[in-house]
């Protein structure tokens, strides 16, 4: 066995190998040996190599990494405190599949002057396709730098970065430069890709001096400053004036073919190089365009929540839609859902779905209560084509449940596809949960009949749905019938009583249907109150046309009737 000890002339080495060590995937298919990949990671960096015979296993690629994005450089007048900035942590190397951060703390000399507004670390499982990120804010009690670390408590040992926040207590001029991080999203090579705009702000009571702005790294040549306003344009030093903001605008467009991913900083100095600040640019090669699209439905905009109970189960169906002209064939679908819901069951078309912080087991232990995210991955899909995540689950409290789901395409090995239209990538669902003390009452029940238990291939068989009011006085409003058939049948109808309407869908559509030939699903709403002790009736009537048996599931829900007894629905 061969191994290499690496010795890097800087941190920065450091940081660029770790960054394009993410994409060894890649590597493990476009070269043969060991030391064709080491040269190929190494190109363009600096560090002294030794090889050594019969050594432990290789220290570039044995065992799982993590690394900051960026450190973190805080300017902000003596005696405030600054507006929170990103710390982004990312995992390297291999798949950290088990791996997760437990704690993170503040160390150093400089750490009482830090404080951490927001952790989304503890708990995450991190993985080559999953970063966490901590923001973190500076408190300036004089012009004294300080500089304190980040030290990550992991299942995998400890992390300490002990120069990951500078902060510096400014008098009279203060340089803000934000956002902190910019994502490009893929792109194609030689093409421009999208504008991105960053800002840079004087917070402090004097005009500010901005001595440079240029672009850094081992990928500056990929990303370009289109404009700005806070640069004199015959070169000569712009001052910034107390309160006031300029505007750069950027953009990517990625001259080669690389390692999936490229990185740049823009660097902005101030007062003489007194004062600095940077953002941190980020994007990859697309592998061909592919427009995704997401949509988002509830099958309940209103459900009826039993006191001290849950209600009848809420179907939430995301489709995802390549609209082309390519192949998409590393699709993630992230969704968050708040409010009083409890998810009891997650079945993607394909792929596989977690449950945050958990990004390990799949399919993920249920039931888990909102707020949650569910991340689902390894979902491809032709031009044209469409896939179904369909999410059940029931509010069990009154108020509002809000489904927010997204999509992107994102693969570490170069396998990313752009897509040129992020509007559709965002879809919103909601369900209302409604006291049932606060609603009428009436016990509604469902019977069921069929003509034929043991129908002859070729012939007709008939469903006689019953809906009835089990009340003797209150009417009862907001009901919906659903009805899946699954099995061997076909030219399936559907009549309701006066007062009732009906829509029938095939295959695809949610609740979800089990395997079989030709499913349907029929849905029928009331369009008047059922009155009390009365019965109407949906009629299916359909052509067997095979042996193996058919399914036939009735349910009925109200969601303006409180429904005492969900046992016969």
């Amino acid at each position: 066995m061969i191994g290499y000890v690496l010795f890097y002339t800087s941190e920065s080495h450091r940081h660029e190998f770790l960054k394009k060590g993410m994409y060894m995937k890649r590597f493990n298919r476009a070269f043969g040996s060991v030391r064709a990949k080491f040269q190929a990671l190494c190109k363009g960096f600096v560090p002294l190599v030794l090889l050594a015979g019969m050594l432990a296993p290789k220290v570039a690629e044995a065992a799982p990494n993590l690394f900051p994005s960026a450190t973190v450089n805080i300017n902000t007048p003596v005696g405030t405190t600054s507006v929170p900035q990103l710390f982004e942590l990312v995992g390297t190397l291999t798949p950290l599949i088990g791996f997760t951060v437990n704690n993170v703390t503040l160390t150093g000399a400089g750490a009482a002057q830090f404080a951490i507004t927001s952790n989304t670390c503890n708990g995450q499982a991190i993985t080559l396709a999953l970063d966490c990120e901590i923001l973190v804010t500076y408190t300036a009690n004089d012009t004294t730098p300080d500089l304190a670390g980040l030290q990550f408590q992991t299942s995998n040992g400890t992390f300490n970065f002990a120069t990951a926040l500078s902060g510096n207590g400014t008098v009279g001029p203060n340089l803000l430069v934000s956002p902190s991080f910019i994502a490009f999203g893929d792109g194609q090579i030689g093409a421009q890709g999208p504008v991105r705009i960053a800002q840079i702000a004087n917070t402090g009571t004097t005009n500010l001096t901005i001595d440079s702005i240029a672009i850094s790294g081992v990928n500056a040549a990929d990303f370009a400053i289109l404009s700005d306003t806070c640069t004199d344009p015959l070169g000569f030093n712009s001052v910034l004036p107390a309160g006031a903001t300029c505007l750069i605008e950027l953009t990517f467009q990625p001259t080669v073919s690389g390692f999936g991913s490229f990185s740049a900083s823009v660097d902005v100095s101030a007062e003489g190089g007194l004062q600095t600040g940077a953002v941190q640019l980020d994007g990859g090669v697309a592998n061909g365009i592919a427009d995704l699209s997401i949509t988002k439905s509830a099958d309940l905009a209103q459900v009826v929540v039993p006191s001290g109970g849950s209600s009848a189960p809420v179907t939430y169906t995301i489709t995802v839609t390549n609209n082309g002209p390519d192949q998409a064939s590393a699709i993630q679908v992230r969704d968050f859902i708040s409010g009083p819901f409890t998810v009891t069951s997650i079945t993607p078309d394909q792929g596989s779905c977690y449950v945050a912080p958990d990004f390990v087991t799949t399919p993920p232990t249920l039931p888990v209560s909102a707020p949650v995210e569910i991340y689902c991955r390894d979902i491809s899909l032709d031009s044209t084509d469409t896939m179904n995540i369909v999410v059940v689950g029931t509010v069990d409290a009154p108020g509002q449940v809000d489904d927010i789901a997204t999509v992107q395409n994102f693969a570490n090995d170069g396998l990313s596809t752009m897509d040129p239209d992020d509007t559709n990538n965002v879809a919103v669902a909601s369900t209302v949960g409604i006291s049932a003390t606060s609603l009428p009452q009436a016990d509604l029940r469902i019977i069921k009949e069929v003509n034929n238990l043991s129908p002859l291939v070729g012939s007709v068989i008939t469903y006689q749905l019953h809906v009835r009011n089990m009340d003797a006085t209150q009417a009862a409003d907001g009901l919906t019938l659903r009805d899946i058939t699954v099995g061997n049948i076909t030219n399936l109808n559907v009549s309701a009583s006066p007062g009732w309407t009906c829509t029938t869908t095939g295959a695809g559509t949610n609740p979800p249907l089990p395997p079989g030939n030709n499913p349907r699903r029929i849905e029928c709403t009331n369009l008047s109150p059922l009155p009390p002790l009365t019965t109407r009736t949906i009629t299916l009537t359909g052509t067997v046309t095979g042996t193996e048996p058919i399914t036939n599931t009735a349910t009925i829900s109200s969601s303006l009737t409180n429904d005492p007894d969900l046992s016969d629905n």
